[in-house]
């Protein structure tokens, strides 16, 4: 008995492990909450959603890209995202029958009240849905990556010798979904506008005001162009077909007290004093219009 409580500690502290994750500096995420997504800039720790929900999207500015760089195209992401969708309903009715089953077997232990009836039944119920998400995740990923059979091998092999990856194979198969497509179409296609519209702000800033003070913090100049006025020049193409106004998203900010002289252009940070550098990003402060 020692040893079953030593063995399901264990098993329960993996699974907790595997909620947590690792957003890296310069890095973007967009965890989903009951069908909601909401934006976390790195580097911190998060939690995700233990129960499956389907989606979490990653942006990582180390991560070999191709030398074209992501893609910019809304219908092509809207296209595979289709896709994707189709595969959720099987997958995650599965997935919460896996866990649900899991769960039963658990207070039918904790409370001594198992029989060999109902620990037969739900070992059944175990099996078939473990296998069934393996099926259904085989059949799948070649939809979405075609050409990928490597890591749709390993990745299926892990499911199946895995019950708490099969668990997950929701977020394990839309983990590359948007892979090739910019963070912006990203944000595009998962966040609410407003939410949309703060990171696109964000990330139009940094290109346009680079950081002074850390070097590591440049600018990602994702699309292979040669200077971040070029790559400037075809996100803000792109952010106007979306219907997007470049110069109300980028206009500068207005004192939101009295007492505030400056602002920084890239932190939108207030400052007290006339002039001056940010001291988060090392720039010259901007100094607010007077007021008539």
């Amino acid at each position: 008995m020692i040893h079953f409580k030593l063995l399901a500690f264990l098993c329960f502290a993996l699974y907790l492990a595997e909620c947590f994750l690792w957003v890296p500096a310069e890095g973007w995420i967009f965890l989903s909450w009951f069908k909601r997504f909401s934006l976390v800039k790195g580097p911190t720790i998060r939690f995700r959603n233990p129960w499956p929900m389907g989606f979490t999207y990653r942006f990582e500015p180390d991560a070999e890209r191709s030398s074209g760089g992501p893609n910019l195209s809304i219908e092509n992401a809207k296209t595979l995202w289709g896709e994707f969708q189709k595969s959720i309903p099987l997958l995650k009715w599965f997935s919460r029958a896996l866990l649900a089953v899991t769960l039963s077997a658990f207070l039918l232990f904790v409370f001594r009240r198992g029989f060999m009836l109902a620990w037969g039944l739900l070992f059944f119920i175990f099996v078939f849905a473990h296998l069934s998400i393996v099926q259904s995740f085989w059949r799948a990923y070649p939809k979405l990556y075609p050409g990928k059979k490597v890591k749709r091998i390993k990745r299926t092999l892990l499911c199946l010798v895995s019950p708490w990856q099969s668990a997950r194979a929701l977020d394990l198969l839309g983990d590359d979904i948007l892979d090739g497509f910019h963070p912006l179409v990203a944000a595009k296609m998962l966040l609410e506008n407003t939410l949309f519209l703060e990171f696109s702000r964000r990330w139009m800033l940094d290109l346009r005001y680079p950081d002074l003070l850390h070097k590591d913090h440049a600018p990602r100049l994702l699309l292979g162009e040669l200077t971040a006025e070029k790559e400037d020049k075809s996100l803000s193409d792109w952010l106007s077909g979306q219907g997007v106004d470049l110069d109300k998203l980028l206009k500068p900010l207005e004192a939101s007290h009295p007492s505030h002289l400056s602002f920084c252009q890239r932190c939108d940070t207030e400052y007290g004093i006339p002039k001056g550098k940010c001291s988060d990003c090392g720039r010259d402060l901007v100094p607010f219009p007077v007021q008539p």
